[in-house]
């Protein structure tokens, strides 16, 4: 008896350490794309920056093309909103530390007996 419950107690860790081993070999993959994206998005907001002071040195209100003002209200208004992505990036490691608790917090409060 003892031996079928130490192998099924056996069975259940290699099962764990198979998954465990898949998601840690995942979030590497992951956050080793992670420096390609940052040079992109740093690249991209460049690209937008440059886009933006050209319009500002060359347009002028009187010959200023519809389609110009338009990309220029879009470009800007991506720049705005993409000011708050690097303080959520650095809010995400406390987050990460904290899944735990916050889910056995949410566990106790959806089902009090347990």
């Amino acid at each position: 008896m003892a031996d079928m419950i130490l192998g099924s107690a056996q069975g259940a860790v290699d099962s764990l350490l198979g998954w465990l081993t898949s998601a840690l070999v995942e979030e590497a993959q992951l956050l080793g794309g992670v420096r390609g994206d940052v040079q992109f998005i740093k690249d991209e907001m460049e690209s937008m920056n440059g886009f933006l002071m050209h319009i500002a040195e060359t347009t002028g209100d009187d010959g200023e093309d519809h389609h110009v003002r338009a990309w220029t209200k879009q470009v800007a208004e991506v720049a705005y909103s993409s000011q708050n992505c690097p303080g959520c990036v650095r809010r995400l490691p406390r987050l990460v530390w904290t899944l735990p608790t916050r889910h056995r917090l949410a566990m106790r409060a959806k089902d009090p007996s347990s």
